[in-house]
């Protein structure tokens, strides 16, 4: 049988499943094959997942530099700046034990 190729979007669906809606592969492999009119195979989903999340190496490490070089954080409906955070730092407390 000749192999699949599917576009981005596809594959964007199929990762938002797992990921997003922690639907499991088969359940996913099932809703995309009556979706897209084509089957579409765990192990091509397994694959998708990976390569998204090999996509994402050094975010964490992008994210903590660009908050910590922040003046102001915004998570809520009022911004906090950084200078006034409820333990006078950049750096949490340790939690107590």
């Amino acid at each position: 049988m000749p192999r699949a190729q599917y576009g981005p979007g596809v594959r964007a669906l199929g990762t938002y499943l797992l990921a997003g809606q922690h639907l499991p592969l088969a359940r996913t492999a099932e809703l995309l094959g009556e979706v897209v009119g084509a089957p579409v195979s765990e192990g091509s989903l397994a694959g998708w997942y990976t390569a998204a999340a090999a996509g994402l190496d050094g975010f964490d490490d992008a994210l903590k530099s660009a908050l910590g070089a922040a003046d102001v954080l915004a998570g809520g409906p009022e911004p906090v700046p950084v200078s006034t955070v409820p333990w006078g730092g950049s750096t949490p407390p340790a939690p107590r034990p």
